[in-house]
């Protein structure tokens, strides 16, 4: 197996070992995300509820005006 293999190796032209290696590369990153559960669903939910929270908390605190209200300011103008 090893001898195929070397054998293999030694008429590929410099390029294509090199192309052959960032395709291994790739591969091997590739296979290291999905076994680490990168951009899982359970990821993405819980980035859309902290956005969500944060998009929230941004509408809370900001007045009409576009100011944005102090700890403890109630936001309410008297004419």
């Amino acid at each position: 197996m090893i001898q195929t293999l070397n054998n293999l190796t030694r008429n590929l032209t410099h390029q294509q070992k090199k192309w052959g290696s960032l395709a291994v590369a790739v591969l091997i990153v590739a296979l290291f995300s999905l076994l680490t559960g990168c951009d899982s669903k359970t990821n993405q939910e819980a980035r859309q509820r902290q956005k969500e929270q944060d998009d929230a908390m941004k509408q809370l605190t900001h007045q009409s005006n576009g100011t944005v209200r102090k700890p403890g300011q109630s936001g309410f103008k008297g004419y």
